[in-house]
């Protein structure tokens, strides 16, 4: 099939092979076969598959099919697509015809002579100047524009805007500088003068406003690629007192995609040959015939963690409601190839050895949607989505084997910081905890019977406005990681912990005010360090293969906590870690976070 329906000649095409029935149906169809169905629908099941050029006599008609005799005199029906009518009362199985291919649109931007202040690069000039070719030969009309200033970037991706209409594709591709400040995305023009966080959105162009334009270019009726190798080491950002490495998550939106070189907190690898590491895999894969764009994707991100040891996973988001491949060769399938994990794994590392690539997460957005409670608890909506839990890596505990696959079903609001000892006293009229601070500080010193009757009463105080209970530990994983599959949500780095984490090296003996220190790439802030977490779960092993929404055993003598606390290393604060301890026990390490049910 071709990338887009729209355009579609109906005449001669061979309908089924977009209607490929239920799981049942396990037959392989070509253009040069047609199906032969029980029934009028495609949901119907399959008798026999004929091959083109194949006649038959036609009984009557029903609403788009033909009702035939086989040869062996049954009776079955076909789509009026796939079949001219002959004057004989005959019809002729006839192959599909290629849809007319929407135009296709780029704009490809390499930026690499920076100044020293900024940090010049080695492969975006190169990275660019392949993609913009590779491009060429696919049939796009492409625009490449390297070494732009600000005033460049932003005249080429107006121009860029004007040419895409409804039905069309639309692909931008930028190499170079990239940043995440206040959750937006900004590529670095050459010529930028950033000395400060604050002067970002002024002098860079916002990655957002780039897919909101060809969005409203294609009034929401294109399809939109955008491709971001934009995450490498920046020399500006040392200086700034509160950086987050690599770009936020950004909003799929309206049949678009958009893939990015590695997942958030990381930074991309420039390369020791002609291109970058990630574009030098892209590039390789975009020209294999037919293939689906979001497995041309997984093979790239199968491809790069190989290569760089798992230190550089890309990831992507997509909103696409079409079929679509860079190179589309109408004579033959579309290629669906089983995509596996790279014949010789990467060596072991900190945490999520086999992990999924982070792709496979839904994202929230770049903006987190939130609610807060009459108590000023503030809730981040985590939307459902799956993940491999645990961590197979040197230094991973027994107890965190074996990897596997959780799915959640269900979104559910999860609270941005832990719970304040204000908070707690609101509820309970008293305050256990060892460190007592002002309403920031986190309530520690409770027991999981303590949490279940702050948790009774909480639910009490809203009277049915909302349900709050503990995480499941599975639920508490997934938000903690964020996407991510590296020890912690940041990446594999533990000399940069102390950025997002009060622990043993940088606590000082006690525990700190919420939200102090840098969120992970969902918002929400302390999930490593500062005190440990109750979940609702009773210890156990893991399950092997893949479960839905877990809820651990049934009973046991330990109930599970989470995170890591200030007084521990940085191996206890992966996002990967466990423990348990009796339900009644008290410690000063040991809070809480609520889950809030979504609606």
């Amino acid at each position: 099939m071709t990338q887009s329906t729209a355009g579609i000649t109906l005449a001669g095409l061979l309908l089924v092979l977009a209607r490929v029935a239920a799981a049942a149906d396990t037959l392989t169809i070509t253009p040069r076969q047609a199906v032969v169905r029980t029934g009028p629908d495609s949901q119907q099941a399959i008798h026999t598959t004929v091959p083109q050029g194949t006649p038959f006599a036609f009984l009557e008609t029903h609403q788009g099919w033909y009702k035939l005799l086989l040869d062996d005199g049954r009776e079955g029906w076909i789509a009026q697509a796939a079949t001219p009518v002959q004057s004989d009362r005959g019809v002729t199985v006839v192959p599909a015809v290629a849809a007319v291919a929407p135009a296709r649109t780029a704009l490809v931007i390499g930026n690499a002579a920076y100044s020293e202040s900024v940090g010049p690069l080695k492969n975006p000039g190169n990275d660019a100047t392949d993609i913009a070719a590779t491009l060429r030969q696919l049939g796009f009309a492409v625009t490449l524009v390297q070494d732009a200033t600000h005033q460049g970037m932003d005249e080429a991706i107006e121009d860029f805007s004007r040419q895409l209409h409804p039905g069309s594709v639309g692909v931008f591709y930028y190499a170079g500088h990239g940043v995440q400040v206040g959750g937006r995305n900004y590529l670095i023009p050459l010529g930028a003068r950033i000395t400060t966080e604050a002067v970002v959105p002024y002098q860079a162009v916002a990655a957002e406003e780039v897919l909101a334009r060809m969005e409203a270019a294609g009034q929401g009726k294109s399809l939109n690629v955008i491709i971001l190798d934009a995450c490498r080491n920046a020399p500006f950002m040392r200086g700034w007192r509160s950086p987050l490495r690599g770009l936020a998550p950004m909003q799929a939106t309206g049949g678009a995609l958009i893939a990015y070189a590695t997942s958030p907190g990381s930074v991309s690898k420039d390369g020791t040959g002609r291109n970058g590491t990630y574009t030098q895999h892209l590039l390789r894969l975009m020209t294999e015939p037919n293939l689906p764009v979001e497995l041309m994707f997984k093979q790239v991100r199968l491809a790069v963690e190989q290569e760089t040891n798992g230190e550089q996973i890309p990831w992507e988001l997509s909103s696409l409601r079409e079929h679509f491949s860079f190179h589309t060769v109408a004579a033959g399938p579309m290629s669906i190839p089983t995509v596996e994990t790279p014949p010789h794994p990467p060596s072991p590392r900190t945490a999520g050895g086999t992990q999924v690539a982070v792709g496979v997460y839904p994202q929230p957005l770049a903006v987190p949607q939130t609610l807060r409670n009459s108590l000023g608890m503030e809730f981040v909506l985590i939307p459902a989505g799956e993940l491999q839990m645990g961590s197979n890596d040197t230094g991973a505990d027994d107890d965190e084997k074996p990897v596997h696959t959780v799915r959640l079903t269900k979104p559910f609001y999860l609270g941005k910081y832990e719970v304040t000892q204000a908070q707690w006293e609101a509820v309970m009229g008293n305050n256990r905890s060892h460190f007592k601070g002002d309403s920031a500080w986190p309530v520690e010193s409770v027991s999981w019977e303590d949490v279940q009757e702050f948790i009774r009463r909480l639910n009490a105080r809203e009277r049915g406005t909302a349900s709050y209970r503990l995480p499941t530990e599975a639920e508490w994983e997934y938000a903690a990681r964020a996407g991510s599959t590296t020890a912690y949500s940041f990446g594999n780095s533990a000399s940069d912990l102390g950025r997002y984490a009060w622990y043993g090296d940088n606590a000082g003996g006690k525990t700190h005010p919420v939200g102090q220190l840098q969120p992970n790439a969902w918002g929400l802030y302390d999930m490593h360090g500062n005190v440990w977490e109750w979940v609702q779960d009773w210890f156990g092993t893991y399950p092997s293969g893949t479960v839905a929404d877990p809820a651990g055993p049934t009973s046991g003598s330990g109930r599970v906590y989470r995170g890591g606390g200030w007084r521990y290393g940085v191996r206890l604060c992966r996002s990967a870690h466990r423990g348990d301890v009796a339900p009644g026990n008290r410690y000063d390490d040991l809070g809480v976070r609520l889950l809030r049910v979504a609606e």
